[in-house]
């Protein structure tokens, strides 16, 4: 994807990408359910923005827990509110952490696209759970197929995850 592409291109690509994470993530995926199987709680878990790969592994997690899909995308949206990611790189460059160094392309971006890149757009995330849902049927479906969980794992996830 160029940095010189539009707003509306930038977010068919997003909605395009989501659904792959599925495949890429189900490694890292399994080992934080691992670890919530292992009552290694609480559990942290993040990426560099905190809502790509953090918002799809919150989405599984969610979904194991019984939380039906509108309510997992509500809790996505809520990121925006929850952080200014463009405010933060700005305000962090002086740590050097990579993403908040001086001449980072999202400088170069147009401030559509820029917005686009780093705004939890439910649509993006729904595109992945809509993926997951058409190759494994469900949630559940993928964490017993691509994460190799059985029926009493997923069980005791939830257990750990809700009160009764």
């Amino acid at each position: 994807m160029s940095l010189q592409c539009t707003e509306a291109e930038l977010r068919a690509w997003l909605i395009k990408f989501y659904p792959d994470m599925q495949d890429w993530l189900a490694r890292p995926l399994r080992s934080i359910l691992d670890a919530l199987l292992g009552d290694q709680t609480p559990l942290v878990f993040h990426c560099a923005a905190g809502k790509d790969r953090t918002g799809f592994c919150a989405a599984i997690i969610l979904g194991l827990a019984g939380v039906d899909e509108a309510t997992i995308l509500a809790d996505f949206a809520l990121t925006d509110k929850a952080v200014d990611l463009y405010a933060f790189t700005r305000t962090h460059r002086a740590a050097r952490m990579g993403l908040t160094d001086g001449e980072h392309p999202f400088e170069k971006m147009a401030p559509d696209v820029r917005e686009a890149l780093m705004r939890a757009d439910p649509a993006y995330l729904k595109a992945a759970l809509d993926s997951v849902a058409e190759r494994h049927g469900s949630i559940a479906g993928y964490a017993r197929t691509a994460l190799g969980l059985d029926d009493a794992q997923i069980a005791a996830i939830r257990e750990r995850l809700v009160e009764a």
